[in-house]
């Protein structure tokens, strides 16, 4: 649920600059405890602090309309990092009654 609240936060709080310069516009962001973002090479990285000592890393496509998580990663304080995955590609559904 933490995951969730921080990866849709970050998803909506960021703005995306055109898909030719393939830049994340960082001017709204603010370093908080615990949580960095940094653009690079067209995408947004962020790694934050998770629970029972974890760290958590996750990489999302730069491009405007393209909602990849290129890379999702997690690990102990220390040790090496465990890929969870590569290129997700968000499904969205909508119900109506």
């Amino acid at each position: 649920m933490r995951f969730q609240m921080i990866a849709a936060t970050l998803c909506v709080g960021f703005l995306f600059e055109s898909a030719q310069a393939q830049t994340v516009d960082m001017t709204g962001y603010r370093a908080l405890p615990g949580l960095v973002a940094v653009s690079e090479g067209g995408s947004l990285a962020v790694t934050w602090d998770g629970e029972k000592g974890q760290e958590l890393h996750a990489r999302f496509n730069g491009r405007e309309w393209d909602p990849t998580v290129r890379e999702l990663r997690v690990r102990k304080e220390g040790s090496e990092w465990a890929t969870l995955g590569r290129d997700l590609v968000p499904e969205f559904g909508v119900t109506t009654a």
